[in-house]
């Protein structure tokens, strides 16, 4: 089985969607709750499959996805690259918020929540 990192290089390395990294991160979560349906085997290319697994894997999260991203260098200036955000609860403070936030940026809209999420459990993870 996969853990969490060498998923989540394979999501920030993918340049397009893709079926079989798509079915690994879903029986790797699969496997974690003590079952796997293949429901979200076509996560790393369907928005609404990235979002159930968002909505399974991290309740009562919300989520944020567009199409635009700022350049590393100018963030004034915007790159045309899907970007996702996952953040957990409100926070009070910017201190607060980056540790209930995570983004990701990917070809795809998709790729971008399944790496903002795999980044979110190895943080969750990192913390138990």
């Amino acid at each position: 089985m996969n853990d969490l990192p060498s998923l989540l290089e394979r999501v920030e390395l993918a340049n397009a969607p893709d079926r079989v990294l798509a079915r690994e991160i879903g029986e790797y979560f699969g496997a974690a709750a003590g079952h796997f349906t293949g429901e979200f085997d076509g996560c790393t290319e369907s928005l609404d499959a990235a979002i159930a697994l968002v909505e399974r894997v991290l309740p009562g999260w919300s989520w944020h996805a567009m199409n635009k991203d700022q350049e590393e260098n100018d963030p004034y200036k915007l790159r045309d690259t899907p970007r996702a955000i996952l953040q957990r609860g409100q926070a009070s403070s910017l201190s607060e918020m980056q540790k209930r936030w995570f983004s990701a940026s990917a070809p795809t809209p998709a790729l971008a929540i399944c790496a903002a999420l795999l980044r979110a459990k190895i943080a969750e993870t990192s913390h138990e």
